[in-house]
């Protein structure tokens, strides 16, 4: 496994699932929340 996406509802285990099996695979972790939002929700513009 190259890669894999986790998708689901809010508050169903997608960040706890998604750390174990990085650990298990040893594929890193990326979550898109961190990548397009800053603290407070604030939407990173795009450019950066």
């Amino acid at each position: 496994m190259k890669r894999s996406a986790i998708i689901g509802s809010p508050g169903a285990g997608k960040s706890t699932f998604a750390r174990q099996l990085g650990d298990i695979t040893g594929i890193e972790v990326f979550h898109l929340d961190r990548l397009f939002w800053k603290p407070g929700w604030v939407e990173t513009p795009r450019p950066e």
